[in-house]
């Protein structure tokens, strides 16, 4: 297990975090860090200030994490101990237990499986199409609570928000089972769309943003190996489903799984913790920048020889990831925000729509089987689970803008090609002259 590297102050002697947890004498303040503030990003502080709904809205996005729990219950990374007090805690811990996360929730990539048994429970016609709409509510859902709530999710910690999310999860389990069995679609709307969707958003965020503050050092692989469990969710569940549903019925399926994934996710959420406020790991900050190089030095105090770490000058690549963040309200209504938020669209959109409705194209569109149609979905989320995992790998190594233009330029490709494929309605052979079809 990698030590993390002793803090230094801005007088340069060694911190090694031996005070107790209430001080606050380990946190150090680079006060000439500061740069100076471009007219644009003095143009829309000042738009900001004079819009209080703005306000609200960049104070919010911006106000400091509550550090409560890092400082008081793990005062020293070293020191701390899963519950019961016998085994240290090991950052790597956490991989496992995100993938098991996400597994239980990767059930989302699975329900298009759900779509021609509820249309047909509810309304006797599998062909109702009424059914892919949960999807959407809870996609929907889904990102839009990642997106308000993340600053709470960021303010409690991991343990709570987890708790959180996965129960509103299993709420809208049961609710979806209880609007299954009245054939009400809009309480399967509710429930899944919904409250699973807002417990989806807080449940998926709540990892992957404690893994990548202990990994800050391998934030691409650690937020891949998080995330490629959905893709193993959609495998898994996808194989799963169809048997549970016809031995006890489609209503007693969600309860079952609303009562897996909070007996799974719960335990879980006891080993996430975030890590003290002045965690290095490699020589990278738990905000992702570079702490400036040390060296080992020899001074002489009170005639006595002492060996301190003092930071060196940086250099310019070190300067370049040591530099000021630019303020909220600038990079919310900057350029470079939109295009991030168009490509992640695009990125996604796609692959949404298609996974929505998976199950149905391979039966309606290929004439294909249930349990083929449940076969496609887990191969699927096979290449989802390598996908995430894979891309999230190379982006370390190559960058995030170049893996983004590799994915969206071989979806434009698989689009393409796909489109022909998809455009006709599928008719059976028939049979020629007397012979046996084969």
């Amino acid at each position: 297990m990698e030590e993390p590297l002793p803090t230094t102050t801005t007088d340069g002697n060694s911190n090694t975090n031996t005070n107790s947890p209430n001080t606050n004498s380990s946190i150090t303040i680079d006060e000439t860090s500061n740069l100076s503030t471009s007219s644009d990003n003095i143009y829309v502080e000042n738009m900001v200030k004079m819009n209080p709904f703005l306000q609200c809205f960049v104070n919010y996005y911006s106000s400091s994490p509550n550090h409560k729990e890092s400082v008081i219950l793990n005062p020293h990374y070293e020191d701390i101990y899963l519950p019961g007090g016998r085994i240290k805690f090991n950052r790597w811990f956490l991989f496992p237990s995100a993938f098991i996360v996400q597994f239980c929730i990767g059930s989302l990539y699975a329900s298009s499986i759900f779509n021609k048994p509820i249309d047909a429970y509810i309304f006797g016609n599998p062909a109702a199409g009424m059914a892919p709409i949960t999807f959407y509510i809870a996609v929907a859902l889904f990102g839009t609570s990642a997106c308000l709530l993340g600053p709470w999710v960021e303010r409690v910690g991991p343990r709570i928000s987890m708790v959180v999310g996965s129960g509103l999860f299993t709420i809208g389990h049961f609710i979806t089972a209880f609007g299954i069995h009245q054939k009400a679609i809009w309480e399967v709307y509710v429930g899944y769309g919904v409250i699973g969707g807002i417990g989806l958003g807080i449940t998926y965020l709540s990892p992957i943003s404690c893994l990548q503050k202990w990994f800050c050092d391998k934030r691409g692989l650690a937020a891949g190996f998080a995330v490629c469990g959905f893709g193993a969710g959609a495998i898994g569940f996808s194989q799963s489903l169809l048997p549970i549903i016809d031995k006890v019925g489609l209503p007693i399926t969600y309860v079952i799984l609303g009562i897996i994934f909070i007996c799974v996710i719960w335990p879980q959420a006891i080993l996430f913790r975030v890590p003290p406020p002045n965690y290095v790991i490699n020589g990278v900050r738990v905000d992702g920048r570079k702490e400036a190089p040390k060296k080992r030095v020899v001074v002489e105090e009170d005639g006595a020889q002492i060996s301190r770490n003092i930071a060196e000058e940086p250099t310019i690549e070190d300067d370049i990831f040591s530099r000021e963040k630019i303020p909220l309200s600038y990079a919310l209504t900057s350029r470079e925000f939109r295009l991030i938020y168009v490509v992640f669209l695009c990125n996604a959109i796609f692959g949404l729509a298609a996974m929505s409705r998976l199950s149905n194209m391979i039966q309606d569109i290929f004439g294909q089987s249930k349990e083929a149609a449940a076969l496609v979905v887990g191969v699927n989320g096979a290449f989802n689970l390598v996908g995430r995992l894979g891309f999230a790998f190379v982006s370390d190594l190559y960058g995030r803008k170049s893996c983004f233009i590799a994915m969206l330029s071989i979806q434009t490709v698989i689009i393409a090609t796909a489109t022909p494929s998809t455009t006709s309605k599928y008719t059976p052979p028939t049979r020629t002259g007397s012979l046996p079809l084969r």
